[in-house]
């Protein structure tokens, strides 16, 4: 006997497996595709044609086969943790959006679980600015998967044979990336279609891809950085971090500051809340070659070789290689995205690298320090 969710009903103490419902699936699924009642009706709609069920918000489209009787048309989507259930609509099934037809020049790779994580750590770094639309989301580009926000910028290589698009975020996507299955992702210029399977469902997912001309990536990864530092202790970075996060619930923030002591592998973190404003201690880090006597001396003596014929000199500032300014998010999201192998740099005003243990790329630009 099941009850409202499916399942089976326990007697005493006996043990019964929960029955997978197709339809459940689906609708798992489904979620991540649907539009809200907000907008157009259609969007809170199945499509029920042809043995498939299709749910679409216009830019996506979910299908999956489906063996139920109910006539072709559309159903009202209805949702909740006791049932799931279709149920016919007033809406006229001429009202849903056309599923794209397949492309001959289509290409067909597989995605791998490695693949897939690069991917997921590459949504991280997107821009979420609108009028900056060709940069919402992933540009695959010479084997490389990249994604910036123009402040930051992931990539790695390990993405041969896919075209040159750019693939947009979706939550759907995500998830398919983490829960899916037997991925395979066909790659045209107009969409990207990804078949996939989730709970030994098979599913069919369509995507618009983005259109336009992704920024030149490649002319911002530094020629060569001068040093690298080791890598924090992450532990004690988090409980930093969340501190950071406490106060800027109360007050809102803009950037930390981080000074090395003196001779020491201890740096210390600021809050600077207010530019002109004093600045907040929130707590210690060690953090190896974040400080380097021998680095500060010989760049020194070349900022002095350099300049030794300007009348107007200035006094060299050693600040700039041991004091960092930079956005405590952006520095979180470099640390811990996964594990680092280490940092490098050629000036805390410049591009900072972070390279990660598999061998992808974090460029992260830091602040003014005033």
């Amino acid at each position: 006997m099941l009850n409202i969710f499916d399942e089976e009903i326990k007697h005493g103490h006996i043990k019964t497996e929960k029955i997978i419902d197709p339809l459940h699936v689906f609708f798992e699924v489904a979620d991540k595709v649907i539009g809200t009642k907000n907008e157009m009706s259609v969007l809170s709609a199945i499509y029920k044609h042809n043995s498939t069920l299709i749910v679409s918000n216009v830019k996506e489209f979910l299908i999956k086969n489906y063996s139920g009787h109910e006539e072709d048309s559309l159903y009202n989507y209805i949702h909740s943790k006791a049932y799931n259930k279709l149920i016919k609509s007033s809406l006229n099934k001429d009202a849903f959006p056309a599923i794209p037809i397949n492309e001959i020049d289509i290409t067909w790779v597989n995605i791998n679980k490695v693949q897939a994580g690069l991917m997921l750590n590459a949504f991280k770094f997107i821009s979420d600015d609108e009028t900056r639309y060709f940069m919402n989301g992933i540009y695959f580009d010479s084997g490389n998967a990249v994604s910036t926000d123009g402040k930051r910028m992931f990539y790695s290589s390990g993405f041969d044979n896919f075209p040159a698009i750019i693939l947009p975020v979706s939550k759907c996507i995500s998830f398919i990336l983490q829960k899916g299955t037997n991925i395979k992702y066909g790659i045209s210029v107009k969409y990207s279609v990804f078949q996939f399977a989730y709970k030994n469902e098979a599913f069919t997912y369509y995507l618009f891809n983005i259109e336009g001309q992704f920024p030149n990536w490649a002319k911002i990864i530094p020629e060569k950085q001068t040093y690298s530092i080791g890598i924090p202790d992450i532990e004690k970075w988090k409980s930093i971090y969340n501190i950071i996060n406490q106060i800027k619930v109360k007050k809102g923030i803009s950037r930390i500051i981080i000074k090395p002591e003196t001779e020491s592998k201890v740096v210390n973190v600021y809050l600077d809340h207010e530019i002109g404003k004093e600045l907040i201690f929130i707590g210690s880090i060690l953090w190896n070659g974040f400080y380097d006597e021998g680095r500060i001396k010989k760049d020194k003596e070349l900022y002095d070789e350099l300049n030794k014929d300007n009348p107007v000199k200035k006094e060299y500032e050693s600040k700039e290689l041991i004091e960092l300014a930079i956005n405590p998010i952006y520095l979180n999201d470099a640390l811990t995205l996964k594990p680092l192998k280490e940092i490098q740099f050629t000036s805390f005003r410049k591009v900072i690298t972070f390279v990660y243990t598999d061998g992808s790329f974090n460029l992260t630009m830091p602040m003014e320090l005033i």
